[in-house]
């Protein structure tokens, strides 16, 4: 699961729903350090839950930092859930698609108004 700023809030609740269930790596990017307002909820989950995996950063998430994050197995076989602009989710799908991931694994949500 990728999230951008505020689309973090619908991935917080799939994060709740699963977690336990399957294997979940969820990276959060946002744009200032005070917009980490569920960092200590998730990096606890990290330490509670062996499947779980959490990461999060201020500015946007590159191409280079996603091919340190996501394993050979994520690659060839998570389902990518992508929640943000639509700028930054092209932007993301575009990076992954050039790491190996297919279009087929994506699932997104571009908040637009």
């Amino acid at each position: 699961m990728i999230a951008m700023r505020v689309g973090i809030a619908p991935l917080r609740s799939l994060v709740q729903r699963y977690v336990g269930k399957r294997p979940i790596t969820l990276l959060w990017s946002f744009h200032v350090p005070t917009e980490r307002y569920f960092e200590g909820e998730f990096k606890d989950l990290a330490k509670r839950e062996a499947t779980f995996a959490y990461h999060s950063q201020v500015g946007r998430l590159t191409k280079e930092r996603l091919a340190t994050l996501l394993t050979e197995s994520e690659r060839v076989r998570a389902k990518v859930i992508v929640v943000g602009s639509a700028q930054g989710v092209l932007a993301i799908e575009g990076a992954l698609l050039g790491l190996g991931f297919k279009k087929r694994q994506f699932i997104d949500e571009r908040l637009t108004i």
